[in-house]
């Protein structure tokens, strides 16, 4: 494969990646027994306010952004890190209840909706995707 053409399916996979995300913020995302049904849009707006009771999922969203960059600058040890780390905050998602408990905040029973899964989807794929390209450089550089 050419320069040009990996250049170009890599700008092609952040752009895919790029919009799921963006779709995501459109979809239900979060329903809280007992309480509202949050769009995607509604958690990227208020979910920073989790820190407060100890749910830090929401700061994967600025790990995703440095990533997907990190990517598209052709640095995919930086871009692998940050979506790791970003991909471990965004699964802490699915423990959010018993977080928000031990910090003695108020808890609610949380079900996800298709546009928490078409969240956290591109995040996990950009992950494996710089790591698969970090592996794939550490390969070629001892052959």
């Amino acid at each position: 494969m050419s320069f040009r053409s990996r250049a170009s399916a890599r700008w092609a996979i952040c752009a895919v990646l790029a919009v799921l995300w963006a779709a995501s913020l459109g979809l239900p995302a979060i329903r809280v027994a007992g309480g509202p049904e949050l769009d995607g849009l509604d958690v990227l707006v208020q979910g920073w306010r989790g820190a407060s009771v100890g749910v830090f999922a929401w700061y994967s969203n600025p790990l995703f952004a440095g990533a997907l960059l990190a990517a598209v600058l052709r640095w995919p040890g930086a871009a692998g890190v940050a979506s790791g780390a970003g991909l471990v905050l965004a699964l802490t998602s699915f423990a959010a209840s018993s977080l928000a408990q031990s910090t003695g905040g108020a808890a609610p029973e949380l079900a996800f909706g298709i546009g928490f899964y078409l969240w956290l989807l591109p995040q996990a794929v950009l992950c494996g995707w710089c790591w698969a390209a970090v592996w794939r450089g550490m390969l070629v550089k001892t052959t």
